[in-house]
């Protein structure tokens, strides 16, 4: 679904950058996508390289993903 998200970010000309705000014990997964917390309150920031990082991540990841 981020994926999505970050695609229409860009699409919509955001440069794929996203904020959300998260709760405490879903911020250790946006951690893991490139998500950075921007001042403790839960608010959480992909920036446009990080958009572009995990974009990249993700077509790798299915490009090595074996199916049965």
């Amino acid at each position: 679904m981020i994926e999505e998200i970050v695609k229409e970010s860009q699409s919509k000309q955001f440069g794929g950058v996203v904020k959300l705000f998260a709760i405490p014990r879903a911020k250790y997964r946006y951690n893991e996508i490139g998500f950075i917390e921007t001042d403790g309150s839960g608010e959480m920031l992909l920036t446009r390289e990080l958009a572009e990082r995990f974009l990249t991540s993700q077509v790798y990841r299915r490009s090595t993903q074996l199916f049965d």
